[in-house]
């Protein structure tokens, strides 16, 4: 059975979908699904699926294109009460973004610190937690996010481990975060006929250094290519990774699920040992008042949201392209993507 460690189950594009969704991924042999949280309302929300379906877990974060639109000024305390869940795996999808433009009434500068800094402080409360971190970089063009990125989480080394979702990097890159305790996870682009370089690292990277994932319902893998993903077609991923490395699908789906309970806590002495399980569905929670928290003096103070003065506005045609990418209102909060 394999295991699908990365899927936007709360994307508009699943809604009301998810009972059949998550029956075709079972009629394909996947048996576990961690569904992604990017805001604080994806993660109630992917909480919630997790509550309700046994094979569903989730991971609760700021994505960093969603720094200057999260509504909640208290994100950083809503996140830390719900690393507590007993089925929040991770934190994440948290990380770097160079790719997507600053949005309106911010400066590139301005828009870079701010990721950073809520990367940080996500970092420090996985650390805190126990939790292992899914991370997001993506460059428009060259490597300076990715640079960036493994600045900031190299004083993270020991304290905890992170997968670099969506790999898309050459095997000298990869091997260099697997040789720091890292993992790497392969989506559908492993099968693309555009893609050598993580198709090389596919075949090329030992058992236990990487996990499979969807990141549906983006990137589909061949032959479903330009279809809507969703988290039955990470067999076809399997697939075809397990025939470049010259071994059965059953084998590569065992290799990697034990990576993927190493990572997520699974196969751990701790295993469903949490202090606090809400009475409620998830989307409400305890006053933190009522929670014993871990000390986390960077954490006590969250950033405030402000826009910076004078910054240009994008170009109309510019800010129309980030509202479809989006795809989202106020109230809908729907996955841009990942």
């Amino acid at each position: 059975m394999l295991t699908d460690t990365h899927a936007h189950l709360c994307s508009a594009s699943l809604a009301g979908e998810i009972d059949a969704v998550l029956a075709r991924a079972a009629a394909a042999g996947v048996s576990r699904i961690v569904t992604i949280g990017c805001d604080v309302e994806s993660s109630q929300r992917g909480l919630a699926l997790a509550e309700r379906y046994p094979q569903v877990w989730a991971t609760v974060g700021l994505h960093p294109t969603y720094v200057t639109e999260e509504p909640a000024a208290d994100w950083l305390e809503s996140l830390q009460q719900m690393a507590r869940h007993p089925k929040c795996v991770a934190i994440g999808e948290i990380g770097l973004d160079f790719y997507h433009p600053e949005p309106e009434g911010w400066n590139w500068e301005d828009y870079v610190a701010r990721q950073q800094t809520c990367f940080e402080a996500q970092l420090a409360l996985a650390a805190a937690y126990g939790k292992n971190v899914i991370v997001h970089q993506r460059d428009r063009s060259g490597t300076a996010c990715w640079e960036a990125l493994k600045t900031v989480i190299a004083p993270w080394q020991g304290k905890l481990r992170a997968v670099f979702h969506c790999w898309l990097h050459p095997w000298q890159e990869a091997a260099a975060v697997i040789g720091q305790g890292h993992l790497i996870s392969f989506t559908g682009i492993a099968t693309y006929k555009n893609a050598p370089e993580v198709a090389a690292c596919a075949a090329a990277a030992a058992p236990g250094s990487f996990m499979l994932e969807t990141d549906s319902p983006y990137l589909a893998p061949v032959p479903h290519r330009g279809k809507r993903n969703e988290p039955a077609f990470v067999r076809a991923t399997a697939d075809w990774i397990a025939t470049q490395r010259g071994i059965t699908t059953h084998a590569l789906a065992a290799m990697t699920n034990a990576t993927a309970d190493s990572f997520f806590g699974w196969a751990g002495p701790n295993q469903g040992n949490h202090s606090w399980m809400p009475d409620e569905p998830c989307r409400q929670f305890p006053s933190s008042t009522s929670l014993p928290s871990p000390s986390l003096p960077c954490l006590t103070s969250p950033p405030v949201l402000m826009k910076s003065a004078g910054a240009s506005p994008l170009r109309p045609n510019v800010q129309e392209g980030l509202q479809r990418r989006w795809n989202c209102s106020p109230s809908a909060r729907l996955f841009r993507r990942s």
